[in-house]
């Protein structure tokens, strides 16, 4: 049984029409009529996709480092009004082993900026996620002594 791709053209144009036909990717015997299919990913050239942290890597940064700091990461950023390149600028000063494209993944994935009670600003707030990976350093999440007195006293 064989393949093929069956490609209509709506319109009068008749000599686009012309210029399509029907491609039989398998003979009768099963076997692949063209060369060019089945298609054999191996051939394929690979594509090269660039990530920040290959990025990160070329700059002799560990893209990973942040994982170790995120602890000091909660108690930079949950409760501040700076906007984000300042945190993220602030950080990788502070701790240059953490690039800036970990930090700002990190803050994007989960910090959330926010209006919360009284407070009239939007500020940064760790997420519930973050703190529940953080347990042993933040117990009680959200109303943990150390986040609600950092957060107070932001300014």
């Amino acid at each position: 049984m064989g393949g093929s791709i069956f490609l209509f053209v709506n319109g009068q144009n008749d000599q686009m029409k012309e210029g399509f036909r029907a491609l039989h990717f398998q003979s009768e015997d099963g076997r692949p009529q063209r060369e060019e299919f089945p298609i054999n990913l191996l051939k394929l050239k690979k594509l090269k996709f660039t990530t920040d942290d290959d990025e990160d890597k070329k700059q002799g940064l560990d893209p990973y480092a942040i994982n170790s700091r995120l602890a000091d990461l909660v108690r930079f950023a949950h409760g501040s009004l700076e906007p984000k390149p300042k945190l993220i600028e602030d950080f990788n000063e502070k701790f240059p082993e953490c690039s800036k494209n970990s930090v700002e993944r990190k803050l994007k994935e989960y910090f959330v900026k926010d209006q919360r009670g009284e407070d009239p600003k939007q500020r940064y707030y760790a997420s519930e996620d973050i703190l529940k990976m953080l347990e042993t350093d933040f117990p009680g999440g959200l109303a943990n002594p150390e986040l609600t007195e950092l957060a107070k006293n932001r300014v």
